[in-house]
């Protein structure tokens, strides 16, 4: 883990790991909702936009965690379990 407000190269390794798999269950959610097999006819702005918010938020979290796995929140403190 990084330093607390710090992100090193693995956090952003693992981001990408965490927007290709959310770019897949968005795409298997659209899939089995509307569009069959029809790839052309998914929204691929909203399963993109997802990925990029899951990206966003799986960075912010790596910045506001120290390396003991302590978040720091406004409110304090809070410990992993």
């Amino acid at each position: 883990m990084s330093e607390l407000y710090r992100l090193d190269k693995n956090d952003f390794v693992k981001g990408g790991l965490v927007v290709v798999l959310v770019a897949v269950f968005a795409s298997l959610q659209e899939m089995f909702t509307a569009h069959g097999l029809d790839f052309a006819a998914f929204d691929w702005g909203w399963i993109l936009n997802c990925a990029a918010l899951a990206f966003i938020g799986y960075l912010g979290k790596n910045l506001s965690t120290d390396s003991t796995g302590t978040t720091h929140t406004p409110f304090g403190k809070v410990k992993a379990q």
